[in-house]
């Protein structure tokens, strides 16, 4: 059976001779074990089939990567190949004909996206290869560029959405949790007002009805995330859809656009 392998090259700026800086050389790995995670995702329909290993590394010019797909158990010994050719197939999809698979997610295209992150700071290339078609993908502006209109913009629209708190995070005035609606996305990250800190911690792990302004991108079919301004407890039994309650205050903002109504509470009350 052929291997499934993907080589990684990265030039550093010229500022530093081509050298790569460890900062970058981390984040653009992960980033790439994260796409090639969703991807395994999407392919197969769980994360834990697969893991990666690196076989081979070299520091001449570029800096390069070389790392292998390997299934854990012999029953998804198909898999590794699956996922490496789909992850390239989808590089090239979204570089070269600036559309990506139509199974990609919001989750999927966001990781796709992190790929070209490093390139705004000190990696000046990344080329990515699929050994075994010897297929090519620079990741470059043109791939970044396509992956924002793919993603589109952050649409808000004031509303409530009721679900399952978990994942909260008060550490450094970050403000988060995440709800996992009973209906619709898998997941929504909610930011909250300092003011709500011990309303949030007292819900914890509870069902939770939350009012605010929820955003979700112009392409994708739920919203991704929320801020919120209010919190309660609610019944899980007695939970709504999130398309029953999503707008249900419309008049909410007295006349003003969305945009405009939550800029406004954060220059006042955050």
């Amino acid at each position: 059976m052929a291997t499934a392998t993907l080589t990684i090259q990265l030039e550093g700026s010229l500022d530093d001779n081509g050298n790569v800086r460890l900062e970058e050389f981390l984040e653009e790995l992960q980033a790439i074990k994260t796409a090639l995670k969703q991807t395994e995702r999407i392919v197969v329909g769980q994360q834990n089939t697969v893991y990666y290993r690196v076989i081979e590394l070299t520091h001449s010019s570029p800096s390069t990567v070389r790392i292998e797909a390997v299934a854990h158990r012999k029953e998804n010994q198909h898999v590794p190949r699956r996922v490496v050719r789909r992850f390239a197939t989808s590089l090239r999809m979204i570089q070269r004909r600036h559309r990506a698979p139509r199974d990609f997610d919001l989750e999927a295209l966001e990781a796709f996206k992190n790929i070209s992150n490093p390139l705004s700071k000190n990696l000046r290339k990344i080329t990515i290869t699929e050994d075994e078609k010897r297929t090519k993908a620079a990741i470059n502006q043109e791939y970044e560029d396509a992956l924002r209109r793919i993603i589109g913009y952050d649409q808000k629209e004031r509303g409530s959405m009721m679900g399952k708190m978990e994942a909260l995070n008060v550490h450094l005035n970050t403000n988060t949790f995440i709800i996992f609606p009973t209906v619709g996305p898998k997941k929504v990250t909610c930011k909250f007002r300092g003011d709500l800190r011990q309303t949030v911690l007292k819900y914890a792990g509870s069902y939770v009805r939350a009012d605010g302004v929820i955003i979700s991108k112009s392409q994708s079919k739920f919203p991704h995330a929320m801020e919120v301004f209010k919190l309660e407890e609610f019944p899980a039994e007695e939970a709504t859809k999130l398309s029953d309650i999503r707008g249900m205050a419309p008049n909410a903002t007295d006349g003003i656009r969305a945009e405009e109504f939550t800029r406004k509470l954060r220059d006042e009350e955050w």
